[in-house]
């Protein structure tokens, strides 16, 4: 890997959906249930989409959800592994962070799996989001369904 990856938003709903499709086909650790994905990648189209570019080839993506006038949230956000630990996670965050701002919303949240359900790969994902500066809320342990808890997360973005 040679340099940082260019952040850009992307606006065309098929190519969002490419681009999340893409992403979420390498990382069958995280993203293992189709119905899932394929709900993600239809809900991408009509979201703000940001994606990391390290010239043509793609390197990973987050899609945002206004959830009130006060807050956005990260709906998803994935990056391919050959681009993990090489800062792309954070650019895509900061890059989520000046647009919710920008849009006025005070808090970026974020819905991941609750330490409750042992997962090796989401346990690193959690520790992520807290290097980038999110803190736990509440994990509601039957959020996503029987057994799936969701820890919510948030960080103050606001001035």
């Amino acid at each position: 890997m040679t340099g940082m990856p260019e952040i850009r938003e992307v606006f065309g709903p098929q190519e969002k959906a490419t681009i999340c499709q893409s992403v979420i086909a390498a990382l069958p650790a995280w993203f293992g249930d189709q119905e899932t994905n394929d709900e993600y990648i239809s809900d991408v189209k009509e979201m703000p989409l940001f994606a990391a570019f390290n010239g043509i080839q793609l390197c990973g993506f987050v899609a945002l959800n206004p959830t009130s006038d006060s807050a956005m949230d990260i709906h998803v956000l994935g990056v391919v592994p050959d681009w993990h630990h090489q800062g792309v996670g954070k650019a895509l965050v900061n890059a989520a962070k000046a647009y919710s701002a920008a849009k006025g919303a005070l808090f970026l949240t974020v819905k991941t799996l609750g330490p409750s359900f042992k997962n090796a790969d989401y346990a690193k994902t959690r520790w992520f989001y807290l290097a980038v500066g999110f803190y736990p809320l509440e994990e509601h342990l039957d959020y996503w369904g029987k057994g799936v808890p969701c820890l919510q997360m948030c960080q103050w973005i606001g001035s």
